[in-house]
């Protein structure tokens, strides 16, 4: 199964759904908790860095769901938040990973932001396609399943709510990078969860390419480097309140090397405008 996405640069947050989309017409499993360690926590550099868990919950009440967006968001600004429009705020929060020395090493990315639509609908539909969009944009991003003689080659082992999508990604134009992601799908009457992370199992692979980055411009017999770190999550959530609306939250880390982009804020400049076109973006093909 091979797919091919056209993207304009949503790098970090697109990263996961694309891999996401790559198994939107697999069989849909229910899973309690497919949060395992490898699913929260990331190590590299010396350090281990574990994502906070969702916003919301299943077990939240009405009253509690509420409370729990206002502290995210500030009731200041929850009116605004709330508005049934396109481009109605989305709450942003990006903060650096730091090695021992206090150095930069990685980025926290989060997300949150409402879509009036109801949670049944945007279940039944490919939500990917709709986040991420198509035409002849900008940049490319490839991905395929894992063959099971992929699998089995490298003795890599599936849950049933669990696939292996292997990737390369350019970034802005100046690194490409390429690995394995596990992905596992968690779904319940109210909630819908994609998860995943770099499989350290692929840092060096049997029959195809490892973990690991390379610039753009750089020879194509140029070795691969190696690389660690990269986890995440999407989670759309029913809400009780506004009615017919859902809470769609993304959290990633992500390692960032110095060579990427010489230690420069680069990166992190570009950030907050994708993910407000990701969340219109949305918002407007969920209204079509």
């Amino acid at each position: 199964m091979n797919v091919r996405w056209s993207l304009s640069s949503h790098v970090l947050i697109t990263l996961v759904v694309c891999c996401i989309g790559t198994i939107s017409d697999a069989q849909r499993v229910v899973a309690q908790d497919v949060a395992t360690d490898d699913f929260k926590t990331i190590e590299f550099s010396g350090r281990s860095f574990t994502l906070p868990p969702p916003t919301l919950n299943t077990q939240q009440s009405a009253k509690e769901q509420l409370d729990a967006m206002q502290s995210l968001v500030g009731k200041a600004k929850w009116k605004a938040f709330t508005r049934d429009s396109a481009v109605a705020p989305v709450e942003i929060d990006l903060d650096y990973l730091r090695d021992e020395a206090d150095q930069r090493i990685g980025h926290s990315v989060h997300m949150a932001f409402l879509v009036h639509a109801s949670f049944d609908s945007l279940r039944d539909q490919d939500v990917t396609s709709k986040i991420t969009g198509g035409g002849a944009e900008k940049d490319r991003w490839t991905g395929r399943l894992l063959t099971e003689e992929e699998r089995e080659k490298n003795n890599a082992t599936l849950s049933d709510d669990e696939t292996l999508v292997m990737f390369a990604v350019p970034l802005l134009d100046k690194v490409e990078l390429q690995g394995v992601i596990r992905v596992a799908r968690d779904e319940s009457e109210d909630e819908l969860t994609y998860r995943f992370h770099l499989d350290p199992g692929f840092d060096s692979p049997s029959g195809i390419s490892p973990n690991g980055w390379k610039r753009i411009d750089a020879d194509s017999d140029e070795m691969t480097v190696p690389y660690k770190g990269l986890a995440g999550y999407l989670s759309i959530q029913r809400l009780s309140e506004p009615a017919e609306t859902c809470f769609v939250e993304a959290r990633v880390l992500m390692h960032e090397p110095q060579e990427w982009f010489n230690g420069s804020n680069f990166l992190r400049s570009k950030l907050p405008l994708m993910m407000q076109e990701i969340a219109r973006n949305f918002r407007r093909r969920v209204a079509k």
